[in-house]
């Protein structure tokens, strides 16, 4: 067997004139395989076995070339078109102020407030008079007498007082039907009056039928007629 007697470098440069058709001198196994192989008849190879690799190949690089890269510029032109299109709308409109619905006008609502009043709270018969002015209150009272001390006599839990020199509690008894006129006493004294006027209530005498002398003759006759 012959040794290689080319490095790569100088093989290579013989391989080159061994394909142009020159001649080597020194003989190689590598040298020697190539002038084989050229010497061979070239090969043929029927249509239809090569539109089949025409096609194997054509399928391979379409599977393995990558997809085209998306296009971003006609996006980003799109959008800055738009946004031109506004500035210049906005730049050119009227100036018209925004319509902002009226807002409702709150009035303040009078809210009544309670204030007291001072209203006598009449018992029994007892009957509240007002007087012209709001400092005294003129009552009426009218009742039995339940109590009499001294100058102060009480109906219906009212204490009513008469004046020193007003003889008329003396003159009244126990279960008297009196009428009593005066102011409410002051100071906050509750069911307390200082009598102005009182008068004894007397109760209305009945009617009797009158007789007839007539009759009372008339039975005398009849008493003298039986004896």
């Amino acid at each position: 067997m012959s040794e290689f007697l080319y490095d790569p470098e100088s093989l290579g440069a013989a391989l080159d004139r061994l394909l142009a058709g020159e001649s080597v001198p020194n003989a190689d196994p590598l040298l020697e395989t190539a002038a084989r192989l050229l010497a061979l008849p070239p090969l043929s190879l029927p249509p239809s076995s090569l539109e089949r690799i025409e096609a194997r190949v054509i399928e391979h690089f379409q599977k393995t070339v990558p997809p085209p890269p998306a296009r971003w510029w006609p996006l980003l032109l799109t959008a800055l078109l738009l946004i031109g299109i506004a500035a210049v709308a906005l730049l050119f409109s009227p100036n018209q102020p925004l319509s902002v619905p009226p807002l409702p006008r709150q009035s303040a609502t009078p809210t009544p407030t309670p204030t007291p009043t001072a209203t006598p709270t009449p018992t029994a018969s007892s009957t509240a008079v007002s007087a012209g002015s709001a400092s005294s209150v003129t009552i009426v009272i009218e009742g039995r007498v339940s109590a009499i001390i001294g100058s102060v006599i009480t109906i219906y839990d009212w204490q009513i007082t008469f004046p020193p020199a007003d003889t008329l509690p003396a003159t009244l008894n126990v279960g008297d039907l009196l009428r009593v006129e005066g102011q409410i006493a002051a100071g906050g004294q509750t069911n307390a009056v200082n009598a102005t006027s009182a008068s004894v209530v007397r109760p209305p005498v009945p009617a009797t039928a009158p007789r007839d002398d007539h009759d009372d003759q008339s039975d005398g006759d009849s008493q003298s007629d039986d004896h």
